[in-house]
């Protein structure tokens, strides 16, 4: 709502307030309109009332809405709004469809909601100040035109100058922020990012969007959480299981300190600090399974990246929490290869991404040791973002991405999240591996990254998806050197991997028959599982498993 002054909010609320509105609805008669429709509101005229709110409306429990049902001129249910949140409404749908005209915004807003009118948006939306605007253009109107303003320069507490134009405009509230927290937290933490000079994740160069695309499946996404939920989440409801889980827990958890993991630190002092916030040593706890079954399974993929990802595969468990205090900053990391959705419930994010290029992994895999890759590593990094997660926002982080997180403010500080494999990614964690066993091949990530690989082998070689079998062949052989030379001095992995495709030739005798194999063979007169053994796996098979093949 950057392009809306505040002043002009309050003008739009004056104007609401001396203008009777038919579909208005306020928090009084949302409430007694709910009462009516759960059968709890009582009073004379109750049968009228009521019979009149059931032919207008219905209240979804699960979302704790109110829905105006469809009728003869408005074909689909809209959701009802408040009129304390009609000018919020107007802005973030003007704003999502481009800053397009009253006509177009109008038709957006009153497809999918009740109980904003066409005169309301009329005037609200005259106020919009974003430069490219299609309204600014308006040479006239009841307050007169509004000129365009110049561009400011901003400055930054390090001195050091932000972009001109809209993409400063924008950045400006995100580094306004992070400058008040440099004061409080550690400056040279804050200083890093903001010398960088990232691009908003709204904001992304043709350039850096190339960087993205070309080394995973896109570029990370902010979405409503509402959309990655089976249900409703009850944040209470969270919190009693995290709480319980922390009580009973006495395996080892993943407790970190600016970047560096905790030897003997309870989990205990981490759910402290959400009380009690500790900027000079900010715990954060993460990995957390939950030991109650309620929430597995409940996170899904949003209807957003379901044309970005097919066939996606969520791994088991599969869901896990992190608890993160105000203050508590997670270096920068990559999840070994796969994607990941991660939500803010009541908390709110700075996040600090990097596409997984050749440039950055090398980086990456090249540092030693966890602490100060942020200052050390991330000015040597390309085409990072910077992304704002708010209360209720859930982000997509591609496979691959390199990111570090700082919590800026938690009131419960949960952040729930679940990782999956696509075949669309399968070819990232092999990429790392390229790296890591040049760099540091003893390291154990890199047994990380092969499992996260073989993860992914497995599922895509056991869908029922063509394609996804067909790639998967493919990238196996395509990358036969490299397996071999980091999968042969590891007997788990090359056990793990021989049992893999052994199943898969099991299950599927015909695969391949007759045939062309992706090394160039002919393979019509030998069965291609004999020849994938023979020319591809051989190095998988020691004795045992020669016979099960």
């Amino acid at each position: 709502m950057q392009h809306f002054r505040a002043e002009d909010i309050e003008d739009f609320k004056a104007y609401c307030q001396n203008k009777i509105g038919r579909f208005r609805m306020s928090a009084e008669k949302w409430g007694v309109t709910v009462g009516y429709l759960l059968g709890v509101q009582q009073d004379s005229l109750e049968g009228s009332r009521a019979a009149r709110a059931k032919a207008k409306f219905r209240y979804d429990t699960g979302s704790r809405q109110l829905i105006a049902l469809a009728t003869k001129t408005d074909a689909k249910e809209r959701q009802v709004i408040l009129e304390d949140d009609i000018y919020s409404t107007v802005i973030l749908e003007h704003e999502s469809i481009g800053h397009r005209g009253y006509r177009s915004t109008w038709k957006a807003i009153n497809e999918k909601y009740y109980g904003i009118s066409y005169d309301e948006v009329l005037y609200l939306l005259k106020f919009c100040r974003q430069p490219d605007c299609v309204l600014r253009r308006t040479q006239s109107n009841r307050h007169g035109a509004i000129s365009p303003e110049p561009p400011q320069v901003v400055r930054s507490n390090s001195a050091h100058d932000l972009p001109q134009g809209l993409a400063a405009t924008r950045k400006q509230a995100i580094l306004g922020d992070l400058h008040h927290f440099r004061d409080q937290f550690n400056a040279a933490i804050v200083d890093a990012i903001c010398k960088q000079d990232l691009p908003l994740l709204e904001d992304i160069p043709p350039s850096v969007l190339a960087m993205w695309r070309s080394s995973t499946v896109g570029v990370p996404r902010l979405v409503s959480s509402n959309s990655c939920w089976r249900y409703p989440l009850e944040d209470e409801k969270l919190w009693c299981a995290v709480m319980s889980t922390v009580k009973e827990t006495r395996t080892k958890n993943e407790i970190w300190c600016f970047g560096q993991k905790e030897r003997g630190t309870s989990p205990h002092q981490v759910t402290f600090q959400l009380l009690q916030p500790n900027r000079e040593r900010p715990l954060c706890l993460l990995n957390l399974g939950l030991k109650k079954s309620d929430f597995q399974n409940s996170m899904k993929l949003p209807h957003e990246l379901e044309g970005m990802l097919t066939y996606p595969t969520y791994l088991k468990p599969g869901f896990a929490i992190n608890i993160t205090p105000k203050w508590a900053f997670v270096d920068i990391h990559a999840d070994n290869g796969h994607n990941g959705l991660t939500s803010a419930v009541l908390c709110e994010k700075l996040w600090v991404f990097y596409p997984p290029t050749d440039r950055n992994i090398r980086e990456f895999a090249s540092s030693t040791g966890t602490q100060g890759r942020l200052i050390r590593v991330g000015p040597k990094l390309e085409g990072g973002l910077l992304a704002r997660q708010r209360k209720g926002q859930t982000i997509f982080i591609p496979a691959g991405a390199l990111h570090a997180v700082l919590t800026l403010d938690a009131t419960a500080g949960l952040v729930p999240g679940i990782t999956f494999t696509a075949w669309e990614t399968m070819r990232v964690p092999l990429r790392y591996a390229k790296h890591l066993a040049v760099e540091q091949p003893d390291h154990e990530q890199l047994a990380d990254v092969l499992n996260c690989y073989l993860q992914h082998l497995d599922e895509a070689l056991h869908s029922d998806h063509n394609p996804a079998r067909a790639s998967a062949v493919s990238i196996w052989i395509s990358h036969q050197e490299l397996l071999e030379t980091v999968i042969l001095p590891n007997s788990a992995l090359r056990q793990r991997a021989a049992k893999i495709w052994q199943q898969f030739f099991r299950a599927n005798p015909d695969y391949g028959k007759g045939g062309i194999c992706p090394c160039g063979k002919d393979v019509q007169g030998t069965p291609f599982d004999v020849h994938m053994w023979e020319s591809h796996l051989l190095y998988l098979i020691d004795g045992n498993n020669r016979g099960d093949s």
